[in-house]
């Protein structure tokens, strides 16, 4: 049971390279062994939004090392492990993006999602956020939205998931779950986490409706109207929509002038990327936008990002 935790928190939520804190912990047959945090300098604005979640301000990055100087001893942490993240395609988005953008050596590594597994382990829980899902499991309090704390947390609730699935064989337990393990290449090729099971047929956004209603209301997503279009690699369509639902969310099956988002799967937002076909939910965003409506059209890799947000 060896594995690599990581949690990131950032400036702000328009650039994914905007790291200011990273927290690490290394688990070594089910046990924290080692431990990693650092404030990272974003060279980049600070949202008084993210402020107020994880208490960072720009003054307190000045004389921190940027994300490329951090990674010298970051990258070898991760290089050839499996690694883990509470919501992962919000950290390995943000990991992909660095390492990218500033040519960052690396091997590359295996990853898996605490928060989706979680889910199917336990399916019936009324929230899998990282906070109430180490307080169900009886784990140590910890400062949420601190990226050590937040790792060490992330690596125990990660380790009661194996625990109750009766393997210690990541592969196993991803074909066990249904996903395949995501991967950071060593070209920069990010392979998502993702489910494996069929989407079941279409969804309608009547038939989704929220486990609950203890509603975070400073979320992004909160009372913001929803629309999604294209195959989500990540999740299935369905458990996309119970998440917006579930943070307050509104969905709609249709663009219409009060939409703000347009969540786009990967393959056809990279097509509408290149000025190829779009689908005709695209179109009318497109339409919207351009007569200075708020809808936005982002890829599902941004949508999971806003959902940690």
């Amino acid at each position: 049971m060896n594995f690599v935790s990581i949690d990131f928190e950032t400036a702000n939520m328009t650039s994914k390279g905007s790291v200011c804190s990273v927290g690490i912990a290394v688990v070594e047959d089910g046990h924290i062994t080692k431990e990693f945090y650092s404030l990272v300098n974003p060279l980049s604005e600070f949202d008084p939004h993210c402020v107020r979640v994880h208490g960072i301000t720009e003054h307190m990055v000045q004389d921190a090392p940027t994300f490329k100087e951090v990674w010298s001893t970051i990258g070898p942490m991760l290089d050839g492990q499996t690694v883990i993240a509470h919501n992962a395609a919000f950290d390995m988005n943000v990991l992909s993006y660095c390492i990218s953008t500033y040519e960052l050596p690396s091997t590359g590594f295996q990853y898996l999602c605490s928060y989706l597994v979680a889910k199917r382990i336990w399916p019936e829980l009324p929230s899998y956020r990282l906070n109430q899902l180490s307080s169900h499991l009886q784990l140590s309090p910890f400062r949420h939205h601190d990226a050590l704390e937040d790792a060490k947390a992330a690596a125990l609730v990660f380790i009661e998931c194996l625990k109750d699935a009766q393997t210690s064989d990541y592969n196993q337990l991803a074909t066990q779950l249904e996903y395949r393990l995501g991967q950071l290449q060593d070209d920069y090729t990010h392979i998502t986490f993702s489910s494996t099971r069929s989407t079941g047929g279409s969804v309608k956004a009547s038939q989704i409706v929220p486990q609950s209603n203890d509603f975070d209301k400073d979320h992004t997503l909160y009372r913001k109207q929803v629309v999604f279009s294209g195959t989500l690699s990540s999740i299935s369509r369905r458990e996309a929509m119970q998440k917006v639902a579930d943070l307050g969310g509104l969905l709609a099956d249709k663009i219409h002038p009060g939409v703000h988002y347009l969540v786009v799967g990967s393959k056809d937002y990279m097509k509408h990327q290149h000025g190829l076909k779009s689908s005709s939910k695209i179109r009318a965003a497109e339409k919207l936008a351009s007569s200075g409506k708020k809808v936005r059209i982002i890829p599902e890799e941004d949508f999971m990002s806003l959902l940690s947000s």
